[in-house]
């Protein structure tokens, strides 16, 4: 699930990317069970939004999808180098439907749910979405998800 899952996601926003010129990259955890079981579904729609977003945000650069085993389950880490931001930004983006640039001259679309919704996502699947950031250094979700390694 993890590898095939985070090639599926990349594979689906390589488009975007390509047509800004970014490097999507992926990293599996060498040490991963290839088979687990957990909330496929849920971590898809998180990780596909935390991954837009990272596109959306990143002028120039990478963007990273990473996956290995936690403590109670599987981490995944989507890294940018995008325009990142403040710790004022950060709290600010928590927030459904707040823009952090809602000026008439902003440089990106959207509507501001995608942060919030993965967030939501996460505490849904029993895990939890951390997001650490600095401007000029863009941004890192942490999606942790209960999982176990599947049984054969």
């Amino acid at each position: 699930m993890p590898g095939d899952l985070l090639h599926e996601i990349i594979s689906t926003h390589r488009t975007d990317a390509g047509a800004k010129g970014l490097a999507l990259h992926t990293r599996v955890a060498d040490d991963l069970a290839t088979e687990w079981v957990g909330p496929k579904e849920t971590v898809r729609t998180a990780l596909g939004l935390l991954v837009d977003n990272a596109i959306k945000f990143t002028p120039q650069g990478t963007v990273t999808l990473e996956v290995a085993a936690a403590e109670e389950g599987l981490e995944f880490v989507v890294h940018d180098t995008g325009i990142g931001l403040t710790s004022q930004q950060l709290d600010w983006i928590r927030i459904p439907f707040a823009q952090v640039d809602g000026g008439m001259n902003r440089r990106s679309t959207g509507i501001g749910i995608g942060l919030p919704l993965a967030h939501r996502l996460a505490r849904a699947a029993g895990g939890s979405l951390h997001l650490e950031a600095g401007t000029e250094r863009g941004l890192r979700a942490s999606l942790t998800v209960r999982a176990r390694p599947a049984t054969t």
